[in-house]
C-alpha cells in the first residue's frame, strides 16, 4: 500500500536497507520493490539495472507474478537506453508470464506500453491493436477510467 500511495516515503525506507546482508531471494525482492517505488514516484529508473538480475531470479524460481513485474520494469529500464528491440522482448516476456497470473492491471499496462513502443517506431496499425487490447483489459477492471481514457487517446493519436 505504501508503494502505491506514498512512494517517496517507501523509497526512504528502502534506501535505509543494508543490501549487503540480503540473501539472493531478498535482494531480488528488494530490487523489484525499489524500481516499482521509483517508477510510481515518477523517478528515473534507467540506472536500476539490478532489476535485470532480479528478473532472471524470478524466472528461474518460476514465480510468474514477480517475473512478469520484473520483465515489465526491465523493459522500462532499457527504454532510456534506446534499445527498442530489447525493450519489446522484455514486454513480450512480461506478457507471457502475466497471462498465467490473473493480474489484469499489469496485463493492461504491458499492452499499453507495447502500444507506445510500436507508436514510437511508427508502427501505427500494431500500436492501435495493442491499445485496443489494453482498453479491453482496463474496461474489465472496475475504476480504471483514467487508463481507459489514456488508451483511447493513444489510439486516436495513432490515426493521425
Amino acid at each position: 500500500m505504501l508503494v502505491e500511495q506514498m512512494p517517496d516515503s517507501a523509497l526512504m525506507l528502502l534506501d535505509s536497507v543494508n543490501t549487503a546482508l540480503l540473501s539472493d531471494a531478498k535482494r531480488a525482492e528488494y530490487a523489484l520493490l525499489r524500481v516499482q517505488v521509483k517508477d510510481n514516484a515518477r523517478m528515473d529508473i534507467s540506472a536500476d539495472t539490478e532489476i535485470l538480475r532480479a528478473r532472471e531470479y524470478f524466472i528461474r524460481g518460476k514465480n510468474r507474478e514477480k517475473a512478469a513485474l520484473a520483465c515489465f520494469y526491465a523493459a522500462k529500464v532499457v527504454k532510456g537506453k534506446d534499445q527498442a528491440d530489447e525493450q519489446m522482448g522484455f514486454y513480450q516476456e512480461a506478457l507471457e508470464h502475466v497471462q498465467h497470473t490473473g493480474n489484469k492491471l499489469l496485463q493492461g499496462k504491458i499492452l499499453y506500453n507495447i502500444g507506445n513502443l510500436n507508436y514510437n517506431r511508427d508502427w501505427y496499425a500494431e500500436a492501435i491493436n495493442r491499445y485496443q487490447q489494453a482498453l479491453k483489459v482496463f474496461q474489465s477492471i472496475d475504476g480504471q477510467y483514467q487508463r481507459e481514457i489514456n488508451a483511447m487517446n493513444a489510439m486516436a493519436n495513432s490515426f493521425w
